[in-house]
């Protein structure tokens, strides 16, 4: 799935979502278009919790 890091308030996006090597994204062509594996989970910092990449919430803070 194409996602776009400042349209698109997915977990994956945000500073909180523990994912250090950003294994979750891969860039396309095209300025902030990632693809984005929906199959990850990982650790939501701020909330403790395990998320999907495409979850979202209202303490979304982008990474980028």
């Amino acid at each position: 799935m194409l996602g776009n890091s400042k349209k698109n308030k997915w977990c994956c996006f945000c500073k909180y979502w523990y994912d250090p090597t950003l294994s979750a994204l891969k860039p396309k062509q095209g300025r902030d278009l990632f693809e984005v594996d929906i199959n990850k989970k990982n650790k939501c910092l701020e909330r403790n919790l395990v998320t999907q990449a495409l979850s979202t919430c209202p303490k979304f803070s982008g990474k980028f």
